[in-house]
């Protein structure tokens, strides 16, 4: 029997167009990183716990923005609270310090709005005090509680000895970029693909709005501290609690749905401070503390942290904000990692902010 030679023509060029088209694809969709990489060891050596960067990609557009600091202003020797009524958090400043620190949250926070996003406008345009204020100005004040209490506190040494400021999270904007919100009633099994609702499949754009919300629920909202996340070593293991595979937690959630919410969260983490798993852990034993990198015990102190910026501060504004700042369940836009960092191993390379605003730490 003769072979057919259009049939095998055809089979040849499907072959061809084929290869090439996954050769496009491979070098055209992904976001290739050319040299050169720096490459940092952060454990002990010929172990691999390194990070990467590429030194060309293109930064983060926030990351470009330069933090805004007004000139410094000699004390007027009066605190702002006998010249300003109904001055609840800082009071205790010295009057020229309160106002250069508002002319500061101004540009961190509106600085096309300017003063009138917080403050109620008279008819003739000038600030009106007496007048009912904006939902703007409780809001403010309980992030300025928020930042002055985490500034001050500041435990396990997270923040030290940049601090955080307003224009941390904001960058210029009204709501920070990078927020987060309840995912609200999960679908049936059958209507999910990676647990996540068709409609996001569609319209996701990064992998960071591809993910579940679960594990910011989880982690970083739900009161439940003490439990914290944890690596666990599930099936045998040496000098290591041995967790039974098919038996949920305390609180019900099987082992390997949790293990699944927290890789999803530490990805996330990752992606946000711009490194990979190495830089706080030995893959060899994700879960061992005593072969982990220092910078697992501040990570642990941070997302304690983040969970009561969450928890006690943003979360009760709900009452407070109007319904086009809340998301689709009635909860306001929370921070994760990402909010501050913006894939950064120090938000802002670092820079030292609370020192050209002592006002910002809660004194006591």
């Amino acid at each position: 029997m003769k072979r057919d030679p259009q049939g095998r023509r055809l089979f040849l060029f499907l072959v061809v167009v084929t290869g090439f088209g996954g050769l496009f694809a491979v070098l055209a969709l992904p976001k290739w990183d050319r040299p050169p990489i720096q490459s940092t060891e952060w454990g002990p050596p010929a172990i691999a716990m390194d990070t990467f960067v590429a030194l060309n990609r293109e930064p983060d557009p926030l990351n470009t923005r330069d933090f805004p600091v007004p000139e410094p202003v000699e004390d007027a020797g009066v605190p702002a609270s006998a010249v300003y009524d109904d001055v609840e958090v800082l009071g205790d400043l010295d009057r020229a310090q309160f106002d250069r620190l508002q002319v500061a949250i101004t540009a961190w926070v509106a600085p096309d709005e300017g003063c009138s996003y917080c403050h109620a406008e008279g008819q003739d345009g000038a600030l009106d005090h007496a007048a009912e204020q904006p939902y703007t100005f409780e809001v403010a004040r309980q992030m300025l509680r928020m930042v002055r209490e985490i500034n001050a506190e500041d435990a396990g040494g997270h923040l030290a000895p940049q601090g955080v400021t307003c224009f941390t999270c904001h960058r210029g904007e009204n709501i920070p970029a990078y927020t987060w919100l309840k995912a609200g009633d999960w679908p049936p099994p059958e209507d999910r693909w990676f647990q996540k609702p068709p409609p996001w499949i569609r319209t996701a754009t990064t992998i960071r709005e591809f993910f579940p919300r679960e594990a910011f629920e989880l982690f970083i909202l739900e009161d439940n501290r003490a439990a914290g996340i944890q690596t666990r070593a599930i099936g045998p293991g040496d000098g290591v609690t041995v967790l039974p595979r098919n038996e949920p937690e305390p609180d019900g959630m099987p082992l390997f749905t949790r293990a699944e919410n927290i890789y999803l969260f530490m990805m996330q983490m990752s992606d946000a401070m711009g490194v990979n798993c190495t830089f706080c852990h030995n893959s060899r034993v994700f879960y061992d503390w005593n072969q982990s990198t220092p910078h697992r015990v501040t990570a642990w102190y941070a997302i304690d942290q983040t969970q009561k910026i969450n928890h006690d501060h943003i979360e009760p504004l709900k009452d407070r904000l109007p319904p086009f700042r809340l998301g689709p369940v009635g909860d306001p836009y929370k921070v994760n990692c990402m909010t501050c960092h913006v894939s950064k191993r120090k938000p802002l390379d670092g820079i030292p902010m609370v020192e050209f605003f002592p006002g910002l730490v809660a004194p006591g």
